[in-house]
């Protein structure tokens, strides 16, 4: 049984709200008690704050340039002018309150009892929001890496879009705050109806985008036992399977779409995925590289997913234009955004952002809406 020390995975909803219905939304939002604005500052979010760089830095994290007294002004503001100021920011975070943690079981075969963390939701001025739903499966000292594979495997498909569709296996959840399947869909489906644009098709599949992280025991990964006996593991976990899943994988599949920068621990990018596996056997792996994983790298990623959906939605509106003008200013808006492409000022955090650049097609993306305008003028 391959056992994992540290993990969790975040599962991302991506949707998109309606161009005219997005400052109603967001006061909608936070009319609730239960939705709280995310301020950040250069002593929290000190990461955040000496990673990104430039238009990133700008469009994801304005609130980052608030003085003392704008901070005091939003926090005194009614709940009509904070909606807003947030709806004409860049972009804008919002944090689920909890009374306490939720706590999860998945009822298939062998339980796996997981506890829901945090819910985040992170929108952009142009409509494109993500809900982002933390999981972490709960053991006193190890979890079964197979569970997480399972959690993974299963959970993503609880979206409304999903279910509808079809009754995927049966799942049964049982939490405080979720008791069933259809408590998550509800969930979600009370964020989005009457606001979300249908016509999304080709932007995105009906099922969350997983974002994970497993740091297995050292035992599994070391000195004397490489890398090599867990690749099937690390396959199953970078392209979401079920633990159960036999077919044999390519002759190095792996070093598709992966990127490793430390010895012990290895990236995996996919349009429905991003992993890390690392091994215990490097102590950083289970105290620094998760924190940045979730508080610096995750942005990378939505920002890339960002202008991925950005482009999508221009490109839908060029196929339907009715305004040329228009659409050829939203274009030259949208290049020069998309040329700045210094996202991170570490090393690191270029090469992230370039995978996941490659792995969303955005250069190719790119290269389609010049060729439009090129068409247009």
């Amino acid at each position: 049984m391959l056992k994992t020390k540290y993990q969790y995975t975040y599962f991302v909803y991506p949707f998109v709200v309606k161009e005219k219905e997005y400052s109603k939304f967001i006061t909608n939002m936070i009319l609730s008690d239960k939705w709280k604005a995310k301020i950040f500052n250069k002593v929290d979010d000190v990461e955040v704050d000496t990673h990104f760089m430039g238009t990133a830095k700008n469009r994801m994290f304005p609130t980052l340039k608030w003085s003392l007294k704008e901070k005091k002004e939003f926090n005194q503001n009614t709940i009509a002018k904070k909606a807003k100021t947030l709806s004409e920011l860049p972009s804008c975070m919002l944090e689920y309150q909890f009374d306490e943690n939720a706590k999860g079981k998945v009822e298939e075969k062998n339980a796996i009892f997981f506890e829901i963390s945090k819910i985040r939701l992170m929108c952009f001025k142009e409509g494109i929001c993500f809900l982002l739903i933390k999981a972490e499966i709960e053991d006193d000292e190890f979890s079964n890496f197979n569970s997480l594979l399972n959690l993974n495997y299963k959970f993503r498909n609880v979206t409304p879009q999903f279910l509808r569709i079809k009754d995927y296996d049966y799942i049964k959840i049982q939490s405080d705050k979720f008791n069933t399947v259809e408590d998550i869909r509800k969930f979600i489906s009370r964020i989005c109806v009457g606001y979300e644009e249908s016509d999304m098709q080709g932007a995105y599949t009906n099922r969350m985008f997983v974002y994970s992280y497993a740091c297995i025991d050292e035992s599994e990964w070391n000195n004397q036992k490489d890398f090599s006996s867990i690749r099937d593991a690390f396959l199953k976990y970078k392209y979401v399977l079920s633990s159960d899943y036999n077919s044999e994988f390519a002759d190095n599949i792996e070093n598709e779409s992966t990127y490793s920068r430390w010895k012990y621990s290895m990236y995996g990018f996919t349009k429905m995925s991003g992993v890390v596996f690392s091994s215990a056997t490097d102590h950083f792996n289970c105290t620094k590289l998760p924190y940045y994983y979730e508080n610096v790298y995750l942005y990378i990623m939505l920002y890339a997913f960002y202008q991925r959906l950005s482009y999508v939605l221009l490109l839908k509106e060029i196929e339907n234009i009715k305004n040329k003008n228009l659409v050829k200013n939203k274009i030259l808006k949208m290049a020069k955004t998309s040329a700045l492409g210094q996202v991170s000022s570490a090393e690191h955090g270029m090469m992230l952002w370039q995978n996941w650049s490659k792995t969303f097609g955005l250069d190719e993306m790119y290269k389609s809406m010049m060729d439009c305008y090129n068409i247009l003028t």
